[in-house]
């Protein structure tokens, strides 16, 4: 069983996931109106809700006490379980990544969709998770599917890369966009889901940062905190490196110390650390450190941006070769 944060603390209903909201409010309408599409893809990054709304989703789908008027799903019957456990009459749940899934598709799937939904669901679905790790028989399997899906049956699929999807698919299917989360969606959602949380504001607000929009990333660092929020926790799980040890490296690069910051350097090398974070610390140290008598930092500022696109080695040697004497 998977016990991690991201996953024990999974939103349930349209009204807990977090951002999206422009998708979220047309995916509620639709589903009052009964109004679906054969085909959603839902594609973006990692972490950004596209698994979690594709459950909750294919929930208010097959939810069986559901009312009419409502839109979320109860969570507690026959078809909501059937989603939680991956498997059911009106519910099927496919890896994009598992294994001789073109004859799963032909085989099952063919037949799942084809007819109509049973024990008093409203529709039958089928969650395809990672869809741009199918492989090309899968692929053209499902497509050569669609012809025959039920008016009451639908397929959900999840990808981080939509273009790696046949443009056949895409052209029948419903497409929503995930954008990465804001910090403040983030920090919403946790506080909701753990009051006590922000009870460590700034601390929580450095690991959103570091988590660069997925929800499920800020999870996973909260996690290795292990309840230990303390600013050196903090530091090590973000992989930044302490401030000190920062401020010495461009203390070291500015005054022509070069061996003495590449140490610096492969100490954090040595650590483990997350070169492109402490990369993106180190330029933010140095915007704290301009001020109008030093406007050579502006300068240097300007130079090392240009290299914090996942390019640390390229910021390191730029950082090394700032000292003109």
């Amino acid at each position: 069983m998977n016990n991690s944060l991201a996953v024990t603390h999974r939103p349930t209903t349209f009204d807990t996931i977090a951002g999206q909201q422009h998708w979220i409010e047309a995916l509620k309408t639709r589903v009052l109106k009964n109004k679906l599409p054969p085909v959603f893809i839902l594609a973006g990054p990692s972490g950004t809700g596209k698994t979690t709304t594709g459950l909750v989703l294919a929930k208010s789908l097959v939810c069986l006490t559901r009312e009419d008027n409502k839109y979320n799903p109860c969570n507690n019957c026959a078809g909501c379980r059937s989603v939680d456990n991956s498997s059911g009459a009106n519910y099927m749940y496919l890896d994009g990544s598992g294994t001789d899934l073109a004859n799963t598709i032909r085989e099952n799937l063919r037949l799942m969709v084809s007819t109509a939904p049973v024990a008093g669901a409203r529709f039958k679905v089928c969650l395809i998770d990672e869809f741009q790790a199918f492989s090309a028989a899968a692929k053209s399997t499902l497509l050569t599917l669609f012809e025959d899906v039920n008016t009451r049956s639908v397929i959900i699929c999840t990808t981080t890369d939509p273009e790696k999807i046949h443009e056949a698919l895409r052209d029948r299917s419903y497409e929503i966009s995930f954008r990465p989360l804001t910090i403040e969606e983030q920090l919403n959602s946790i506080y909701t889901s753990n009051v006590l949380l922000s009870n460590y504001e700034e601390e929580m607000h450095q690991l959103a940062k570091a988590s660069k929009g997925s929800l499920r990333k800020l999870w996973a660092l909260v996690d290795r905190c292990d309840g230990d929020f303390s600013q050196s926790t903090i530091d090590l799980v973000i992989g930044k490196g302490s401030k000190q040890s920062r401020l010495d490296f461009i203390n070291y690069c500015l005054t022509g110390k070069p061996k003495m910051a590449s140490a610096v350097w492969e100490n954090w090398e040595a650590q483990g650390l997350n070169l492109d974070n402490v990369s993106q610390e180190i330029l933010e140290d140095m915007i704290e450190l301009a001020d109008e008598t030093k406007p050579q930092m502006f300068k240097y500022i300007r130079l090392l941006s240009a290299t914090l696109v996942n390019r640390p080695e390229l910021f390191k040697i730029m950082a090394l070769s700032l000292y003109n004497g």
